[in-house]
């Protein structure tokens, strides 16, 4: 079983992507926690009202096996955010799951773990992502080693699908095998 950290923006996360992530989780043996930047309520696009469980800015990474973000135009604020590229960089180098969906596959170019690997992404990102030396491949979902990348919610059940049979490959203390 792993330990999972949904990331949301504090306002218009994508309501979509995190539903269909939580509804995936809870059916499968793993569990997880919504982090945002504030313990606050968080607003999603259309309306989602959910109260995260942590603030991100004092998780420890060592406490998770994974970590997923959810897109949605809030998640501008994570790309400057050094908290979040270093939990991102920590838990990338300690061979853990990182996952984003949407707008939030840019942070992975911020937070300078995607050279050299395969990427999925919405086509107004694309030119960010070959520019931070990954390989585009216009797929639905793209999982690269311990880097999952989905384009946007049309494809959220097939990356809360993915991430599921992602973590049911995980060993926690090598990454995914």
């Amino acid at each position: 079983m792993a330990k999972v950290l949904i990331v949301i923006s504090h306002d218009r996360f994508q309501d979509e992507e995190l539903e269909a992530l939580t509804k995936a989780l809870e059916s499968s043996n793993h569990q997880f926690q919504i982090g945002s930047t504030h313990h606050t309520e968080a607003k999603g696009y259309f309306g989602l009202i959910v109260k995260p469980d942590v603030n991100i800015g004092f998780v420890e990474p060592g406490d998770y096996d994974a970590i997923v973000f959810v897109g949605g135009h809030g998640v501008e604020e994570y790309f400057m955010d050094s908290d979040v590229i270093n939990l991102i960089r920590y838990l990338f180098s300690d061979k853990k799951l990182v996952a984003a969906i949407g707008l939030a596959v840019e942070i992975f170019v911020y937070a300078g773990i995607i050279t050299g690997r395969k990427v999925t992404c919405i086509p107004s990102l694309i030119n960010n992502v070959q520019g931070a030396g990954a390989y585009y491949t216009g797929r639905p979902v793209e999982l690269d080693g311990d880097i999952l990348t989905g384009t946007d919610s049309r494809t959220r059940l097939e990356f809360a699908e993915a991430l599921v049979k992602a973590l049911d490959h995980l060993d926690p203390r090598r990454g995914l095998r």
